[in-house]
């Protein structure tokens, strides 16, 4: 399986969520917390791919992002806005997976 431009992967239907995707399981993980609508749009900007680096996996976001920003604030206070923008900026994402040949 080696992974299109598009980021799926060739027979598996694997596709990294694009930012309307990111959007929505940000909004949805973090509802309640108080984050700011705008903090949401520029964690989405930075999980986003850039460059050679590929965007966010949707575990990536659930199960790495959204805790550790929690492991940070806890016991001590709620999770900030800022927050969930150092873990974004610091979190580097889910390597591509390819097919050695």
């Amino acid at each position: 399986m080696l992974e299109t431009s598009a980021g799926r992967f060739r027979g598996a239907g694997f596709t990294r969520p694009g930012d309307e995707q990111r959007h929505a399981v940000l909004t949805q993980a973090l509802d309640g917390l108080g984050i700011r609508p705008e903090t949401v749009r520029k964690v989405v900007e930075l999980t986003g791919a850039t460059g050679d680096r590929p965007g966010y996996t949707f575990s990536d976001l659930t199960q790495r992002l959204v805790p550790a920003a929690v492991f940070r604030a806890f016991p001590d206070r709620p999770v900030t806005d800022e927050d969930l923008l150092a873990i974004a900026e610091e979190l580097e994402p889910t390597p591509v997976f390819t097919e050695e040949r």
